[in-house]
């Protein structure tokens, strides 16, 4: 799985970034092809929100999550 990950209001980190492959590498054995993962982390005021997109040839896979923790929101 390819990753994309961007922060908005927010600098996405080494451990975030691994923290979020980690989450989505378990997806990883229900796709036969190789797939891209967009994942945005953004901030505002004392929330994170996080969006995560998956694009295959047949399908968009999206989810978004809303929390007052980063780690929590992944």
């Amino acid at each position: 799985m390819n990753f994309e990950i961007r922060g908005i209001h927010y600098e996405v980190s080494d451990k975030t970034k691994e923290q979020i492959e980690k989450k989505f590498d378990k997806l990883g054995k229900y796709f036969q092809e190789d797939v891209n993962a967009n994942v945005i982390l953004s901030r505002f005021k004392e929330m994170f929100k996080i969006e995560a997109t998956i694009n295959t040839k047949q399908t968009i896979f999206r989810a978004e999550e809303v929390s007052d923790n980063a780690y929590e929101a992944i």
